[in-house]
């Protein structure tokens, strides 16, 4: 109901909302930071439940006693108005006698909207709520209920709550139904911050996980760059609040060889998996092939491509694209530089190294993908394959420039 009103109603624009509906009970909902609050088990927002009366209050439907719907609801007004005079049945009713000028009416309506408004105003208190929207049935009735509300709420809060707050009236922006109290103060918000952002999944290696070879290299000298430097939270902060970028990046990682010394190292074997539990993915960027040039793996660099093309078949054929089309960018890793030397990785890494672009190239025009040669990010002079913190930002910069056009 409150989200609601925010994508299409009277909300709209609006971070900091609380909603309420008056009618049998009390519900509606808040949205905070242009958040709809769930709280952890998705129950957060049960506004009739609030407990205004909890010392000395009626029971309640759900066990306790002195909960806020028990005061507010309209159906309290209505058990409170039958009391008085059986024929005041319902709010039609009651509202009508009201408009007539019954006393014992207004007087029961006084009570009532000061029920409404005190608990209004300890939400206020807590949530600081740019607009309440109060809905329901007998929502319509401007001078004999919202008014009221709106007076005993900004008289019952604390001066700065009530900075810049005024009535809407239903006729000027307001969904049929509602009426509301707003501030101007604090942020309004666009549109397109309840859409989904565009979602990028970086699917790489140690190069994509941010490991460092060289401590003095990295802010906080340990063995993974910081959320500052690299590349993946780089290009989320230069892309904005429109994309959520998520890193997917496992050191050792190769395109489809199986490594027999480390298990669930290819990445073709966990595809599905991975690409399922990040649905939907707006673009899949793919940095791989450093690690498949190694001796074990028996590869050349054409084989190395041939394992990229693989790879991109099997994510083209998995459903994590939301109905659209697949869209993959793949980024050629810097080629290993002269001074590399691991007993583990073997002979020949730096010469296979170098033919690895060209054939990732090739193989993203065959399979009608995109395709970035990353040949001028720096690799470091420690282990001579791994990006410094120049290359990484490098590497975002260059990503930055090319992602908007593909997304």
């Amino acid at each position: 109901m409150t989200l609601g009103e925010v994508w299409v109603g009277g909300a709209q624009g609006y971070t900091d909302v609380i909603g309420v509906t008056l009618g049998t009970g009390v519900g509606g909902g808040i949205l905070t930071g242009g958040r709809l609050l769930e709280g952890a088990r998705g129950l957060g927002g049960e506004l009739g439940h609030y407990r205004t009366h909890a010392l000395d209050g009626v029971d309640c439907t759900c066990g306790a006693k002195g909960c806020w719907e028990r005061y507010a609801a309209t159906t309290a007004l209505v058990r409170a108005a039958q009391e008085e005079n059986p024929a005041w049945k319902d709010g039609r009713a009651i509202f009508a006698a009201a408009e007539a000028g019954n006393e014992t009416v207004l007087a029961l309506l006084d009570a009532w909207t000061d029920e409404i408004a005190q608990g209004l105003a300890g939400m206020v208190h807590i949530f600081n709520p740019q607009l309440i929207l109060i809905g329901g049935g007998v929502s319509a009735q401007q001078k004999l209920l919202i008014e009221p509300i709106a007076e005993k709420v900004k008289a019952s809060v604390m001066p700065a709550f009530a900075e810049g707050w005024k009535f809407v009236p239903r006729s000027c922006t307001m969904t049929p139904g509602w009426w509301a109290l707003c501030t101007t103060s604090g942020r309004r918000w666009k549109r397109s911050d309840l859409v989904m952002k565009k979602h990028i999944l970086c699917l790489g290696d140690s190069n994509t996980h941010g490991y460092c070879a060289d401590p003095n290299d990295c802010a906080d000298h340990g063995i993974r760059f910081n959320e500052d430097e690299r590349w993946t939270c780089r290009l989320q902060k230069a892309l904005g609040e429109e994309y959520l970028v998520t890193e997917e990046g496992l050191s050792g990682r190769t395109t489809v060889f199986v490594d027999p010394l480390h298990e669930s190292m290819d990445a073709l074997s966990v595809a599905y998996a991975l690409l399922k539990s990040h649905e939907v993915i707006d673009l899949l960027i793919i940095m791989l092939g450093t690690n498949d040039v190694k001796e074990r793996f028996g590869a050349n660099a054409a084989c190395i491509g041939a394992g990229m093309e693989r790879l991109l078949l099997k994510v083209k054929s998995v459903d994590c694209w939301g109905g659209k089309a697949p869209n993959i960018l793949v980024v050629a890793p810097p080629c290993i530089k002269d001074g590399f030397h691991d007993a583990v990785m073997g002979a020949g890494c730096v010469e296979k190294s170098r033919g690895v672009a060209e054939q990732l190239r090739i193989v993203a025009e065959r399979q009608g993908v995109h395709f970035m040669d990353a040949a001028e990010c720096e690799f470091n002079e420690v282990d001579f394959m791994h990006l410094t913190c120049k290359g990484h930002a490098r590497l975002a910069e260059l990503l930055t420039a090319e992602v908007p056009k593909l997304v």
